[in-house]
């Protein structure tokens, strides 16, 4: 609030991460005329404390105007009232797509804005939207601007079942804008991510190559390796829409779960051998139906293999399953994926830190829930519990036994598996922080978020506002219903 006329100061806020000002990017600082730039430095540099450039692309997507397509250089900062005088506050390209959208269809690029139009005319498919700024998108994804964008309707979208030849039914509903908070959904939208977290539960990412390969320079000229940029990233923890390690209800019978391996440099090679009983058939990916289903289980051993980006529209009956809690295991490498068998070629990662993705619990009842092994670090099961809201730094409630102190936790965090220790070698190794694995993250734990576009053509305006919020999405993105 401005003391002297009373009126509400925009102010923007910083990245959540580190941002490394000595590579080729979006460089507000640099002005008009040193924007999307790399900058020279004849010392190291501090981090970057700027407002933060963002634009949207939707991945895969066919037929998009180039004004549409989320173009690296095209990016735009918040409007806010502290813009440090002479910071670039759009990219090199943004004018030039703002009038071309502006003569195309009519939409006016506002300040801090740009509006996209996806026309959908390709197959029923799985996308996935994310940010695209010239040296910042991997900080961004990591940050949170990123999700589903599932394409329905048209002639791709007619499933016909082999055997007779008539149209099949898929399992569903998926989920979609406004559901009630206990809605119950057969697809199912997952979004794999691996992160790292400091020990006050805020995100981790590393601000030196140290934590690659121990070099902390000297600057260039002296060397010809920067002390700061990082070849590629691997996180200690596995996410799922946003949440670590999530539990979701499985009734049995049969879903259909979108998956999207949404890591850095992970290849993901996800193993459902270990639960008894479970059939997989994938029956699509990021183009689209397949021209027949895959037997997983038969033909591939139940494992399903991923590169970053990838997706994949499986069938996963759980009919077959017992009662009980179950775990869905990762056993790609915790390391760059040069092909290979899991254990023989390269060992499977971390079993009790990246090998787990989500836990399930199957039941014969319809929204039944099995009580989870007793333990100390998980809360009581109870709905007035997970209802309780709870004060940074405190307990979840007087009666529950848990000890996580992260101030961003806004619930009882109940039915969560136990968290095995860290593996050490997946820690940061070069800044002093560490990170705790009993810091639950913020954000809804349900598996499912997806909101499914129309197969008309649709309008997607992308904004940053100067709330503070890790994810800004687009409207024609998608929500993530939370209980």
């Amino acid at each position: 609030m401005d003391q002297r006329t009373g009126e509400r100061r925009r102010e923007f806020l910083p990245h959540l991460l580190p941002v490394d000002p000595t590579l080729h990017w979006a460089n507000p600082p640099g002005g008009v005329s040193a924007r999307d730039t790399r900058p020279g430095f004849s010392s190291t540099p501090g981090q970057y404390t700027g407002p933060i450039p963002i634009v949207t692309h939707l991945h895969g997507s066919v037929g998009v105007g180039d004004e549409s397509d989320g173009y690296a250089e095209a990016w735009f900062l918040p409007v806010a009232d502290d813009i440090p005088a002479g910071y670039a506050t759009e990219g090199t390209w943004y004018d030039f797509f703002a009038a071309k959208a502006e003569a195309k269809f009519g939409a006016a690029w506002s300040p801090g804005s740009a509006t996209f139009q996806y026309p959908n005319e390709e197959r029923a498919s799985t996308k996935w939207y994310h940010d695209h700024t010239l040296g910042l998108t991997r900080l961004n994804v990591y940050a949170g601007l990123a999700g589903f964008y599932l394409l329905r309707g048209g002639p791709g979208d007619d499933v016909r079942d082999n055997r007779t030849g008539k149209k099949a039914v898929l399992p569903g509903p998926a989920p979609s804008r406004h559901d009630p908070p206990d809605a119950t959904y057969y697809e199912i939208p997952i979004a794999i991510q691996d992160r790292s977290f400091n020990s006050d539960g805020s995100l981790f990412y590393p601000d030196t190559r140290a934590f690659f390969d121990g070099i902390t320079g000297p600057y260039i000229p002296d060397s010809d390796v920067s002390p700061i940029w990082n070849p590629e990233f691997f996180g200690n923890t596995m996410m799922v829409n946003g949440s670590t390690w999530p539990f979701q209800v499985v009734e049995q019978r049969r879903y259909r779960l979108r998956l999207l391996n949404g890591c850095q440099s992970r290849f993901l090679i996800l193993d459902f051998g270990n639960i008894p009983g479970v059939k997989v058939w994938q029956i699509g990916n990021e183009g689209g139906f397949l021209v027949a289903p895959v037997n997983i289980t038969d033909d591939h051993g139940d494992r399903v293999l991923l590169g970053p980006a990838e997706r994949a529209d499986c069938i996963v009956d759980f009919t077959d399953v017992p009662a009980g809690e179950h775990l869905l295991h990762n056993i790609g490498p915790d390391e760059p994926f040069a092909g290979g068998i899991p254990g023989v070629d390269f060992p499977p990662a971390d079993a009790g830190t990246t090998g787990q993705v989500l836990q399930s619990g199957s039941s014969r009842l319809r929204g039944a829930i099995r009580r989870p092994r007793r333990s100390s670090s998980i809360c009581p099961l109870s709905p007035s519990y997970r209802r309780r809201r709870r004060r940074a730094g405190s307990r979840c409630s007087r009666r529950c036994r848990c000890s996580f102190p992260a101030p961003r936790a806004r619930r009882c965090w109940a039915r969560w598996p136990a968290i095995p220790r860290w593996r050490r070698r997946s820690g940061p190794r070069s800044t002093g922080t560490t990170r705790s694995p009993r810091t639950p993250p913020s954000g809804p734990r349900r598996c499912g978020s997806s909101t499914t576009p129309p197969a008309t053509p649709t309008r997607c305006t992308s904004t940053r506002s100067c709330s503070r919020s890790s994810t800004a999405r687009p409207s024609s993105s998608t929500k993530t219903p939370g209980r």
